[in-house]
């Protein structure tokens, strides 16, 4: 059962997710099919490297979580699915789709 999101919450992930930040993601799989991938997501806080992919799976309620992998299992295909998982992140915390840059490694 997924706990439900409070404002603390949100506010924390501000914290963490300030406005503008580029947030890097990495396809880890992708399906035979095609039609679904497993994504980690990092960002670089002065020298170091950290995985965040705990907090976005945490807000965004639309992934579900592979826990074999450590990374959001996304559906879908036809479109930058890295995109797609921060522009709803974007809308959560700052209901703006294009709060955040991305890059793929």
């Amino acid at each position: 059962m997924r706990k439900i999101v409070t404002e603390d919450d949100l506010s924390t992930l501000r914290d963490k997710f300030p406005k503008g930040i580029t947030i890097y993601g990495y396809v880890d799989s992708v399906s035979i099919s095609g039609l679904s991938r497993n994504i980690k997501f990092y960002i670089i806080d002065t020298d170091r490297i950290i995985n965040v992919t705990h907090y976005i799976i945490n807000v965004c309620k639309l992934y579900s979580w592979n826990r074999a992998k450590n990374a959001v299992h996304v559906n879908g295909c036809g479109m930058d699915m890295i995109f797609a998982v921060l522009s709803n992140l974007g809308r959560l915390l700052y209901n703006d789709e294009a709060a955040f840059d991305s890059q793929e490694l």
